[in-house]
């Protein structure tokens, strides 16, 4: 009892930074030969190892000047990962690094990972001089380096340096669609693919002779991995032609994005109308279409041929508009019927705007 307007937009809340997040090293105020321990933090990166760091070794200094130093004695156990404080997701793009020990034939990986989910590996070899390692990992929470040691094994130690990172999209929307019910709403829905930071969603709409206003407010998930499904209800009055909507994505700090407008047309029909059932013959069921011109106390009945009501199949006021009704005549025997509709001016409570029937046909 209801028609659909499905509209589908895909798009993006939020814009990535326009430069990228670059941690150089020397930019620490670091010097040569330093103990960094296990764990240090640069802004919202923690660097941690199964074992110490230390800033550059040896002669690569005047390449990089300061880079952190990592070594690999046992390429089975050691590694070291790059998280944020709070689990937030970013993009690697890419690292410089560079083999110090050079009889070492040991393979670098570089994993990404999604919560428990490997969602990149990287592999890279014959590193003996400083090269950018192009990885271009994105919406991880996780990255993993470490050896694969299936090379000649023994002490491999690295520098690194200029760790390029991308702060992922705060919200990915991949569709927004309203759908016309018959009770005078319109059902919001919209999805998400992934969330970081989200607080919620405001609601606002248009239309034609308004400024947008806020209608409702849902609240986010505030950082998820997986799809999250979201709907709203608006009440509506048909006054408009069309309804304009868009949401207002609200991050935990405030800072908030609009997404893409989708339009909802109200197209109000000219006159009453009764359409002829589809398909027909039919068989168990058919549907049946009507219009309204104006709001109205609808009726509409089933009978047979010889004029016993069988079912009443809608009673009640509705929007003007165009609408749908399924009949299920599963357990009626075959034959011809009679549909009738009758729609009544609802100010006056009386008298008939408008009566239609027709006939059709159960095949069994």
């Amino acid at each position: 009892m209801f028609i659909v307007h499905c509209l589908l937009t895909t798009l993006l809340l939020g814009t990535p930074l326009l430069a990228q997040n670059v941690v150089t090293f020397e930019d620490q105020g670091w010097s040569s030969n330093q103990s960094l321990d296990s764990n240090f933090t640069i802004g919202n990166f923690l660097y941690s190892g199964n074992k110490n760091f230390y800033t550059n070794y040896g002669y690569n200094f005047d390449v990089y000047n300061v880079s952190i130093y990592f070594v690999f004695q046992n390429p089975s156990e050691d590694q070291f990962t790059i998280t944020t404080l709070d689990n937030e997701l970013f993009d690697l793009k890419s690292m410089a690094a560079y083999q110090v020990s050079e009889l070492s034939t040991d393979t670098l990986i570089i994993e990404g990972w999604n919560g428990s989910s490997k969602e990149y590996t990287g592999t890279f070899s014959n590193i003996t001089t400083w090269q950018i390692l192009a990885l271009n990992y994105d919406n991880i929470n996780k990255a993993v380096i470490k050896l694969e040691p299936s090379g000649n094994g023994g002490l491999t130690d690295f520098n690194f340096d200029n760790f390029i990172f991308e702060n992922p999209l705060p919200v990915e929307l991949v569709s927004f669609t309203a759908v016309i019910k018959n009770n005078n709403t319109i059902l919001l829905k919209w999805e998400t693919a992934t969330e970081t930071n989200n607080y919620g969603f405001e609601i606002e709409r248009n239309t034609e002779n308004s400024d947008w206003f806020t209608i409702g407010f849902v609240k986010g998930q505030g950082n998820s991995i997986s799809p999250k499904q979201y709907t709203f209800i608006d009440s509506v009055n048909y006054e408009s032609v069309n309804y304009y909507y868009r949401l207002k994505q609200i991050d935990d700090d405030g800072t908030f994005k609009y997404s893409d407008v989708i339009t909802v047309p109200m197209d109000v029909p000219d006159n009453y109308y009764l359409s002829q059932n589809y398909p027909n013959p039919f068989n168990p069921s058919t549907v049946i279409n009507y219009q309204l011109p104006q709001a109205s106390k609808v009726i509409i009945k089933i009978y047979d041929i010889l004029g016993n009501e069988i079912i009443t199949l809608v009673d009640g006021n509705k929007a003007a508009g165009s609408y749908s009704v399924t009949f299920d005549a599963s357990n009626l025997a075959s034959g011809i019927y009679i549909y009738e509709l009758i729609a009544v001016d609802p100010s006056t409570g009386s008298g008939h705007s408008f009566v239609s029937r027709n006939k059709m046909m159960l095949i069994k």
